[in-house]
């Protein structure tokens, strides 16, 4: 997974990934800012921000593209669906409210430096 995400980036696809961190982090939430660092110096960019509060949905933005899948307490993420939204014409109705809900997660979010006690510099490669 990690060539194909470095193929994008070289191409300049950007990604805006929301992730929950809860109220005790995971070593993985804690170890992801060295993994997205080398990611850097790309065409593409990496930015990533957590929300404190339980998720209602799993969302990630890559360029025009939502791709949003549902929180269901207890179940594996492997067994519930994911919704792809692109920004198309028939799709406005549907794409405007599933970034409209991004957006707000995003301004509300932290990043990732918050939980890792470093600085909020580098928090967008």
């Amino acid at each position: 997974m990690e060539e194909e995400i470095g193929k994008c980036l070289e191409n300049g696809t950007n990604f805006r990934i929301m992730g929950w961190a809860g109220d005790s982090p995971s070593e993985d939430v804690k170890g992801l800012p060295e993994r997205v660092k080398r990611f850097g110096g790309r065409k593409g960019r990496i930015e990533v921000r957590y929300y404190k509060e339980e998720p209602k949905w799993y969302i990630q933005m890559i360029d025009d593209v939502i791709y949003a899948q549902p929180y269901l307490h207890g179940a594996s993420m492997f067994k519930l669906p994911v919704f792809v939204v692109k920004k198309v014409p028939e799709w406005y109705g549907l794409y405007n409210r599933f970034e409209a809900h991004f957006t707000e997660l995003w301004n509300t979010g932290v990043p990732i430096e918050s939980f890792t006690g470093g600085s909020d510099e580098g928090k967008s490669l």
